[in-house]
Protein backbone atom coordinates (compact mmCIF):
# COMPACT_ATOMS: atom_id res chain seq x y z
CA UNK A 1 0.00 0.00 0.00
CA UNK A 2 1.25 3.31 -1.20
CA UNK A 3 0.68 6.96 0.47
CA UNK A 4 -0.61 7.99 -2.14
CA UNK A 5 -3.72 6.50 -4.06
CA UNK A 6 -3.35 4.47 -6.88
CA UNK A 7 -0.37 5.42 -9.41
CA UNK A 8 -0.59 9.11 -8.84
CA UNK A 9 2.83 11.08 -8.55
CA UNK A 10 3.66 13.61 -5.94
CA UNK A 11 4.50 15.91 -8.75
CA UNK A 12 1.21 15.47 -10.37
CA UNK A 13 -0.24 16.11 -7.24
CA UNK A 14 1.76 19.30 -6.68
CA UNK A 15 0.36 20.65 -10.28
CA UNK A 16 -3.22 20.03 -9.61
CA UNK A 17 -2.74 17.29 -12.52
CA UNK A 18 -3.96 14.47 -10.27
CA UNK A 19 -7.25 13.78 -10.31
CA UNK A 20 -7.75 10.90 -8.11
CA UNK A 21 -9.65 11.52 -4.62
CA UNK A 22 -8.29 9.30 -1.99
CA UNK A 23 -11.72 8.29 -0.28
CA UNK A 24 -14.43 8.94 -3.05
CA UNK A 25 -17.31 8.58 -0.48
CA UNK A 26 -15.46 10.91 1.72
CA UNK A 27 -15.48 13.19 -1.58
CA UNK A 28 -18.64 12.66 -2.41
CA UNK A 29 -20.32 13.71 0.95
CA UNK A 30 -17.81 16.48 0.98
CA UNK A 31 -19.42 17.58 -2.77
CA UNK A 32 -23.31 17.43 -1.82
CA UNK A 33 -22.62 19.69 1.20
CA UNK A 34 -20.35 22.32 -1.25
CA UNK A 35 -17.46 22.17 0.94
CA UNK A 36 -15.19 20.51 -2.19
CA UNK A 37 -15.00 22.30 -5.64
CA UNK A 38 -12.49 20.39 -7.94
CA UNK A 39 -11.63 17.04 -7.68
CA UNK A 40 -7.28 16.79 -7.75
CA UNK A 41 -7.21 20.66 -7.00
CA UNK A 42 -6.88 20.48 -2.97
CA UNK A 43 -3.24 20.05 -2.74
CA UNK A 44 -2.48 22.61 -5.59
CA UNK A 45 -4.77 24.81 -3.78
CA UNK A 46 -3.09 24.25 -0.15
CA UNK A 47 0.87 24.96 -2.02
CA UNK A 48 -0.39 28.10 -2.52
CA UNK A 49 -2.32 29.44 -0.20
CA UNK A 50 1.45 28.07 1.85
CA UNK A 51 3.39 30.06 -0.23
CA UNK A 52 1.22 33.31 -0.20
CA UNK A 53 1.42 33.07 3.78
CA UNK A 54 4.70 32.13 4.47
CA UNK A 55 6.97 32.49 1.40
CA UNK A 56 8.54 29.24 1.44
CA UNK A 57 7.19 25.66 0.14
CA UNK A 58 5.25 22.95 1.57
CA UNK A 59 7.39 19.19 1.51
CA UNK A 60 5.74 16.23 0.33
CA UNK A 61 7.42 13.35 0.43
CA UNK A 62 6.81 9.77 0.61
CA UNK A 63 8.22 8.12 3.40
CA UNK A 64 7.96 4.36 4.38
CA UNK A 65 4.95 4.43 1.84
CA UNK A 66 3.00 7.08 3.91
CA UNK A 67 2.34 10.55 2.32
CA UNK A 68 4.38 13.10 4.10
CA UNK A 69 3.02 16.70 3.99
CA UNK A 70 5.35 19.26 5.85
CA UNK A 71 3.90 23.15 5.82
CA UNK A 72 6.67 25.78 6.74
CA UNK A 73 5.39 28.53 9.99
CA UNK A 74 5.15 31.55 8.59
CA UNK A 75 8.96 33.32 9.12
CA UNK A 76 8.78 36.17 12.10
Amino acid sequence: MTGRPGSVRIEAMRLGTAHLPRNPTVFAMLARMGLVTDIGRGVLRMVKLVRDQTGRDVGIAEEAEELVVRIPRPAR
